[in-house]
Protein backbone atom coordinates (compact mmCIF):
# COMPACT_ATOMS: atom_id res chain seq x y z
CA UNK A 1 0.00 0.00 0.00
CA UNK A 2 1.26 3.47 -0.86
CA UNK A 3 2.02 6.06 1.79
CA UNK A 4 0.31 9.34 0.95
CA UNK A 5 2.06 12.65 1.49
CA UNK A 6 -0.44 13.27 4.30
CA UNK A 7 0.66 10.13 6.17
CA UNK A 8 4.33 11.00 5.58
CA UNK A 9 3.73 14.55 6.90
CA UNK A 10 2.16 13.13 10.05
CA UNK A 11 5.25 10.95 10.58
CA UNK A 12 7.64 13.85 9.83
CA UNK A 13 5.83 15.93 12.46
CA UNK A 14 6.28 13.01 14.88
CA UNK A 15 10.02 12.96 14.15
CA UNK A 16 10.37 16.70 14.84
CA UNK A 17 8.40 16.35 18.08
CA UNK A 18 10.78 13.56 19.11
CA UNK A 19 13.85 15.67 18.31
CA UNK A 20 12.57 18.69 20.26
CA UNK A 21 10.55 17.52 23.25
CA UNK A 22 9.21 21.05 23.87
CA UNK A 23 7.40 20.76 20.56
CA UNK A 24 5.79 17.54 21.73
CA UNK A 25 4.77 18.86 25.14
CA UNK A 26 3.15 22.01 23.84
CA UNK A 27 1.84 20.72 20.49
CA UNK A 28 3.83 23.23 18.48
CA UNK A 29 4.14 21.07 15.37
CA UNK A 30 0.98 20.35 13.40
CA UNK A 31 0.56 18.53 10.13
CA UNK A 32 -2.18 18.89 7.54
CA UNK A 33 -4.00 21.47 9.70
CA UNK A 34 -6.86 23.05 7.75
CA UNK A 35 -7.20 25.71 10.46
CA UNK A 36 -3.49 26.63 10.45
CA UNK A 37 -3.64 29.82 8.38
CA UNK A 38 -6.11 32.63 8.91
CA UNK A 39 -8.61 33.39 6.15
CA UNK A 40 -7.07 30.73 3.88
CA UNK A 41 -8.43 27.31 4.79
CA UNK A 42 -7.62 26.11 1.28
CA UNK A 43 -3.93 26.78 1.96
CA UNK A 44 -3.43 23.87 4.34
CA UNK A 45 0.25 23.83 5.27
CA UNK A 46 1.84 20.38 5.15
CA UNK A 47 3.59 21.02 8.46
CA UNK A 48 3.34 24.20 10.53
CA UNK A 49 5.67 24.95 13.45
CA UNK A 50 4.33 27.54 15.88
CA UNK A 51 6.44 28.38 18.91
CA UNK A 52 5.39 31.15 21.32
CA UNK A 53 7.60 34.21 20.85
CA UNK A 54 8.87 33.12 17.42
CA UNK A 55 7.52 33.47 13.93
CA UNK A 56 5.80 30.39 12.49
CA UNK A 57 7.65 28.21 9.99
CA UNK A 58 5.94 26.29 7.22
CA UNK A 59 7.23 23.04 5.72
CA UNK A 60 5.91 21.94 2.33
CA UNK A 61 6.71 18.44 1.13
CA UNK A 62 6.44 16.41 -2.04
CA UNK A 63 7.82 13.13 -3.19
CA UNK A 64 10.79 13.47 -5.54
CA UNK A 65 11.08 15.09 -8.02
CA UNK A 66 8.85 17.63 -6.21
CA UNK A 67 8.31 19.91 -9.18
CA UNK A 68 5.90 22.28 -7.41
CA UNK A 69 7.14 22.08 -3.82
CA UNK A 70 9.02 25.41 -3.99
CA UNK A 71 6.00 27.23 -5.41
CA UNK A 72 3.87 25.73 -2.62
CA UNK A 73 6.40 26.85 0.00
CA UNK A 74 6.60 30.36 -1.48
CA UNK A 75 2.81 30.66 -1.44
CA UNK A 76 2.87 30.36 2.37
CA UNK A 77 5.19 33.36 2.88
CA UNK A 78 3.37 36.34 4.34
CA UNK A 79 0.41 34.27 5.54
CA UNK A 80 -0.68 34.56 9.18
CA UNK A 81 -0.72 31.47 11.39
CA UNK A 82 -3.85 31.23 13.51
CA UNK A 83 -2.33 29.79 16.69
CA UNK A 84 -0.09 32.73 17.67
CA UNK A 85 -0.87 35.25 14.95
CA UNK A 86 2.66 35.45 13.56
CA UNK A 87 3.43 35.94 9.89
CA UNK A 88 5.27 33.17 8.08
CA UNK A 89 8.62 34.52 6.91
CA UNK A 90 10.38 31.18 6.44
CA UNK A 91 9.12 28.22 4.44
CA UNK A 92 10.93 25.00 3.64
CA UNK A 93 10.49 23.08 0.40
CA UNK A 94 11.30 19.42 1.13
CA UNK A 95 11.69 16.62 -1.39
CA UNK A 96 10.91 13.23 0.10
CA UNK A 97 12.75 10.22 -1.35
CA UNK A 98 10.32 8.13 -3.41
CA UNK A 99 11.13 4.88 -1.58
CA UNK A 100 8.95 6.11 1.29
CA UNK A 101 5.86 5.78 -0.92
CA UNK A 102 5.89 2.00 -0.62
CA UNK A 103 7.63 1.42 2.69
CA UNK A 104 5.64 -0.68 5.15
CA UNK A 105 3.85 1.48 7.72
CA UNK A 106 5.35 -0.26 10.79
CA UNK A 107 8.90 0.62 9.65
CA UNK A 108 8.15 4.10 8.31
CA UNK A 109 9.07 6.17 11.38
CA UNK A 110 12.34 4.29 11.96
CA UNK A 111 13.35 4.58 8.29
CA UNK A 112 12.52 8.30 8.18
CA UNK A 113 14.85 8.83 11.16
CA UNK A 114 17.66 6.87 9.44
CA UNK A 115 17.39 8.53 6.02
CA UNK A 116 20.23 10.82 4.92
CA UNK A 117 18.86 11.84 1.53
CA UNK A 118 16.08 14.34 2.12
CA UNK A 119 16.50 17.38 -0.12
CA UNK A 120 15.42 20.84 0.97
CA UNK A 121 15.77 24.54 0.46
CA UNK A 122 14.65 27.49 2.60
CA UNK A 123 12.67 30.47 1.36
CA UNK A 124 12.87 33.56 3.60
CA UNK A 125 10.79 36.62 2.94
CA UNK A 126 7.62 38.58 3.45
CA UNK A 127 5.57 37.45 0.45
CA UNK A 128 5.39 34.80 -2.27
CA UNK A 129 7.17 37.17 -4.64
CA UNK A 130 9.69 38.78 -2.27
CA UNK A 131 12.03 36.18 -0.78
CA UNK A 132 15.57 34.87 -0.69
CA UNK A 133 16.30 31.22 -1.43
CA UNK A 134 18.96 29.20 0.39
CA UNK A 135 20.87 27.68 -1.14
CA UNK A 136 20.64 29.98 -4.16
CA UNK A 137 20.51 26.92 -6.44
CA UNK A 138 19.99 23.22 -5.95
CA UNK A 139 19.08 21.57 -2.67
CA UNK A 140 20.75 20.67 0.59
CA UNK A 141 20.83 16.90 1.17
CA UNK A 142 20.66 15.47 4.64
CA UNK A 143 18.80 13.81 7.46
CA UNK A 144 15.79 15.07 9.37
CA UNK A 145 18.19 16.02 12.18
CA UNK A 146 20.10 18.19 9.67
CA UNK A 147 16.81 19.71 8.59
CA UNK A 148 15.94 20.39 12.24
CA UNK A 149 19.17 22.40 12.65
CA UNK A 150 18.17 24.47 9.61
CA UNK A 151 14.70 24.95 11.13
CA UNK A 152 16.24 26.36 14.28
CA UNK A 153 18.31 28.78 12.19
CA UNK A 154 15.25 29.86 10.20
CA UNK A 155 13.37 30.75 13.38
CA UNK A 156 15.08 34.15 13.23
CA UNK A 157 13.87 35.86 10.06
CA UNK A 158 16.46 37.28 7.69
CA UNK A 159 14.68 40.65 7.86
CA UNK A 160 15.32 40.79 11.63
CA UNK A 161 18.96 39.87 11.16
CA UNK A 162 19.37 42.53 8.47
CA UNK A 163 17.68 45.16 10.65
CA UNK A 164 19.98 44.33 13.59
CA UNK A 165 23.01 44.52 11.31
CA UNK A 166 21.93 47.92 9.99
CA UNK A 167 21.44 49.23 13.55
CA UNK A 168 24.81 47.84 14.60
CA UNK A 169 26.55 49.52 11.64
CA UNK A 170 24.83 52.83 12.42
CA UNK A 171 25.92 52.62 16.05
CA UNK A 172 29.51 51.94 14.98
CA UNK A 173 29.53 54.98 12.69
CA UNK A 174 28.25 57.23 15.50
CA UNK A 175 30.68 56.02 18.15
CA UNK A 176 33.90 58.01 18.63
CA UNK A 177 37.12 56.38 17.39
Amino acid sequence: MANSEISINDKLADVFRAINTDWRLFDQVSSENTEGLSKKKALRPDILITVPGALPICLETEYEPGMSVEADAASRLGKVAVKFGGTIQAAFAIRIPTRFKTLAAPTLLKELRKAQDFQYCVLSGSSPTDFVRWPAGGYVRGSLEDLFVALEGAATPQSAIQKALTLWKAALQKSPP
